[in-house]
């Protein structure tokens, strides 16, 4: 006996494999589409905010000029304004109008007030950064300058940890830069931009367990990207949704995989398998007792609209051609040996008709005489 393999495992086996990965792959679509959406849709605001901190709030003519003094006194900015510098800044209102009314002949000037325009330039550009931060969308805001040695330093910063003067320019950027792959494609030269290019990009800080996105935004310098201004926007806490549904999607689908399975199995086995159980019964029934009459009732029960049910069809035809032509051959046989029995009785008949005496006259010796018959076989 070959080993038994069920048909309904089988093809319950099969369908719950593709099942379960269409059902991954559905998953992953539903969820990976979503994510970049999601993402997309932030690119508008996270673009604006970039692009209005490009400057660090300050006009182009004196942003390099502000930018190498900042670099050539990275502690200008730590340094208390005197009591001179802070009439001065009050009384030209300066935070709300330095961006645009300050020029470079006015931090050159030898007032004796340049040191404290350099001070409100940053500590408004800063509170900008800060303002943006706690406000807006982004979890840190960061300006580096990219040497040309490759090194980076910060210029400033806004992140949970700061507050006072921890924007501190020139302090070494601390961060692994392998993490941050369009700060690294920007600092080797690798990104060829304009000043409005943006990269966008995902990172995933491991340590922390954040999922970030990621703007970049390079500011012009003597025709180089020389500082790179990017936002981190944190969208940690929609991952973990877009994780946990997609496990609740898994979880459901296996659910359904289990449940249509088993309404699979049971319409298999309602619609083949036992038709199927049926045939084979009958087959073996049919060749220990030959009785077509049987399996004909046995068959036209089955009832199936399929191909068990032709199957079941065929082997009753199949039964009474076989009951008819075993009765023929019968029929046949039979008379076959009654035509033998009588024509061995004519033969018998016909022989005993024959002389038996031999030899015939046994005085004789000028010949023989003898009787011989061969009877043709029908």
């Amino acid at each position: 006996m070959k080993k038994n393999k069920k048909l309904a495992v089988q093809v319950a086996l099969a369908s719950a494999v593709t099942f379960l990965l269409t059902n991954i792959v559905i998953a992953l679509i539903i969820i990976t589409g979503t994510k970049r959406m999601y993402l997309e849709s932030k690119n508008e605001e996270i673009t604006g905010a970039v692009l209005d901190h490009s400057r660090l709030y300050m006009n182009v003519d004196i942003l390099p000029f502000v930018l190498n003094a900042w670099e050539s006194d990275p502690d200008v900015i730590n340094r208390p304004y005197t009591e001179e510098e802070q009439k001065l800044r009050e009384a030209m209102e300066f935070i709300d109008r330095l961006s645009y009314e300050i020029g470079i002949n006015d931090l050159e000037a030898d007032s004796g007030h340049s040191e404290g325009l350099l001070k409100a330039l940053y500590d408004n550009a800063a509170s900008s950064f800060d303002y943006q931060r706690e406000y807006g969308v982004f979890k840190r805001l960061t300006c580096v300058h990219i040497h040309d040695d490759g090194s980076i330093t910060v210029v400033m910063k806004s992140d949970e940890t700061s507050s006072g003067n921890s924007h501190s320019i020139g302090e070494p950027w601390g961060k692994d830069i392998n993490m941050y792959p369009g700060l690294k494609k920007i600092s080797t030269g690798a990104w060829d931009s304009g000043y409005f290019d943006l990269i966008f990009e995902e990172v995933n800080n491991r340590e922390n367990d954040e999922a970030l996105y990621v703007a970049y935004a390079p500011v012009l310098l003597d025709g180089k990207d020389r500082y790179v201004i990017f936002t981190e926007y944190d969208w940690t806490s929609f991952a973990q949704i877009l994780r946990s549904n997609l496990l609740g999607m898994l979880i459901l689908g296996f659910a359904g995989m289990i449940i249509s399975n088993a309404v699979l199995i049971i319409y298999i086995y309602k619609k083949a398998v036992r038709p199927a159980i049926k045939v084979n019964k009958g087959l073996r029934e049919y060749m220990e007792t030959k009785d077509s009459a049987s399996v004909v009732q046995n068959m036209s029960g089955i009832g199936s609209r399929n191909e068990i049910g032709r199957i079941a069809d065929s082997f009753a035809d199949m039964s009474v051609e076989i009951d008819n032509y075993t009765k023929e051959n019968l029929r046949l046989n039979s008379e076959r040996e009654r035509a033998a029995a009588e024509l061995d009785l004519a033969t018998k008949i016909q022989a005993s008709q024959l002389p038996s005496d031999f030899p015939a006259f046994p005085e004789r010796n000028e010949f023989d005489i003898y009787a011989s018959m061969t009877p043709a076989k029908e």
